[in-house]
């Protein structure tokens, strides 16, 4: 499980120390910390810290946004090298069309441009399908405070579920990332892990992090227990004894009963460098 760690435009402290923040990811943020007049302005803080052009930069949505500059930032940032976009509050195939289509527009002829879209709405959540089945779509990522509002519920992993749930059966259909919410509490950190873990469990392939206190707590997580690795490196030992996954048919390691279909989640287990 990776980290998305936000860092808003405007936040020259953090753009500054960007290099020494452990994430996974980085998604400069120029949707809900910057005021509208100040989009082109803090365009600038890119240039200026040389962030990497695969950075993540989650930009205002250009249809629903009033602002003269979100087509000029888009241009901007396109003809600066960047490359990968988070678009907020779609709610619609034929929104996100619009949206690429500008972006694909605008873009150099060598741009691979991708995208991850969030999900903050109950008409998102009924098009999630669709929305999300573009070459282009990088992963998907619950915008839960949003649709909360929006639904007018009170934030709760009871209330979420349908929305996290939705995007982790349509993310790994298509094969995309699966991007758990961001937690507004940093007070306890037993339920920041717990709830970390649990994102973990369900399936989800990363999380949105917003302050150095979650990062902190993110990055000292062991998401597999001894018994996990242990395991794990008894089935590769089983696998390269055999000669390879290609040989590989069901069998019984410790008690459990092993198929192929399982070797992924297993063997990937001794990728993760927490141990």
């Amino acid at each position: 499980m990776i980290s998305y760690f936000f860092i808003p435009a405007n936040n020259q402290n953090f753009l500054s120390k960007k290099s020494i923040i452990n994430s996974s990811e980085f998604i400069i943020d120029f949707e809900d910390s910057i005021n509208d007049e100040d989009l082109i302005l803090f365009l600038k803080n890119l240039d200026i810290y040389k962030l990497a052009k695969d950075t993540w930069v989650r930009i205002v949505n250009p249809i629903h946004s009033k602002n003269s500059n979100k087509d000029l930032l888009i241009k901007k940032l396109l003809e600066s090298g960047y490359t990968n976009f988070i678009v907020p509050k779609i709610r619609s195939v034929e929104e996100r069309n619009l949206i690429f289509k500008k972006f694909n527009s605008l873009k150099l002829k060598t741009q691979n441009i991708k995208f991850i879209l969030l999900i903050e709405n109950p008409l998102a959540l009924l098009n999630l399908y669709d929305i999300c089945n573009s070459r282009q779509v990088h992963g998907v990522g619950a915008g839960s405070h949003d649709y909360c509002a929006e639904m007018k519920m009170e934030h709760t992993l009871d209330n979420i579920f349908l929305l996290r749930i939705s995007i982790l059966n349509v993310a790994k259909a298509l094969k995309i990332q699966a991007i758990d919410f961001a937690s507004m509490d940093i007070r306890i950190e037993s339920d920041f892990k717990n709830e970390c873990l649990e994102a973990k469990s369900k399936g989800f392939d990363a999380k949105f992090i917003i302050h150095p206190w979650q990062l902190n707590i993110f990055n000292k997580i062991n998401f597999y227990t001894n018994e996990n690795i242990n395991f794990a490196r008894k089935v590769d030992r089983y696998i390269k004894k055999i000669g390879g996954i290609d040989k590989f048919k069901i069998t019984t390691i410790d008690g459990r009963i092993i198929e192929k279909l399982h070797l992924p989640e297993i063997l990937n287990i001794l990728k993760n460098d927490k141990f």
